[in-house]
């Protein structure tokens, strides 16, 4: 697999995961979508996408454990 088509299928399971924790307000799942950003630090050798992806990852985590009981009215 090319690197772009790595970087391409953990964006669309990203994203999905990330909707769905948001409808259905599950932390876990949010927080677990955050750790699809360890395929590329492992599977691809450009070392920009490496440092995006750990900062992506941190980001995802912060937001996941944040409470965000006033985002559902």
């Amino acid at each position: 697999m090319t690197d772009i088509t790595i970087l391409t299928i953990g964006l669309i399971i990203f994203i999905i995961a990330n909707v769905l924790g948001f409808i259905y307000k599950n932390n876990l799942l949010t927080a677990l979508s955050g750790l699809l950003w360890l395929l590329p630090i492992f599977l691809v050798d450009n070392m920009i996408i490496k440092i995006f992806s750990i900062i992506i990852m941190l980001i995802t985590f912060l937001f996941s454990f944040k409470e965000r009981n006033d985002y559902y009215v």
